[in-house]
């Protein structure tokens, strides 16, 4: 089980930063803190768009080149999110850790019922030299589905990783939410 958490701030500009924490198991990592900022907005009535930076930090761990950061960007429309995100550095270095080495490509879809509930579905595809070195033998996949309501989110989630902490297991999360205007 993990327990995680976050805070993110956003303006009317499209501008937002934030944070998110959680309990970490896999290698000598027990912690993950994620930073990131990006700005979003729409680009027509029916197509937004959003691009950023995050930075995956795992304070705790003993070999610091298990940090690493990613540029992302995405586009939305029709209650489809196309994604992508690059690899934009990592502490690991060498011929196959730098710019572009790996990526990590999505397709989300998600739609409201009746009830007012939010139904989402996920696919995404991690490729790329990066990924070879560290997590899979060539791209690692993982699928999701969620139900949203009133903040909270019940998903599942699976990959085709065969060992470790991220093995292809089914995972459950619940999820709670809350906005707060300053």
């Amino acid at each position: 089980a993990a327990i995680s958490g976050g805070i993110d701030y956003s303006s009317e500009s499209g501008f937002y930063a934030g944070t998110w924490a959680s309990n970490a198991s896999w290698g000598d990592m027990k912690t993950e803190l994620d930073l990131y900022f990006g700005f979003g907005g729409d680009i027509s009535e029916d197509v937004s768009y959003d691009v950023g930076y995050i930075y995956y930090a795992y304070p705790d761990s003993v070999a610091a080149e298990n940090d690493f950061s990613e540029i992302y960007a995405s586009l939305s429309t029709a209650g489809f999110t196309f994604g992508l995100a690059v690899l934009a550095d990592t502490e690991a270095g060498g011929d196959r850790a730098g710019f572009g080495d790996s990526y990590y490509a999505t397709v989300d879809y998600g739609f409201a019922l009746e009830s007012g509930a939010e139904v989402s579905f996920h696919i995404g595809q991690y490729s790329g030299d990066f990924v070879e070195d560290g997590y899979s033998d060539d791209s690692l996949i993982d699928l999701g589905a969620s139900i949203s309501k009133d903040g909270f989110t019940f998903g599942l989630s699976k990959t085709d990783e065969e060992s470790g902490a991220d093995s292809d297991d089914m995972k459950f999360y619940v999820s709670y939410a809350v906005d707060i205007a300053l």
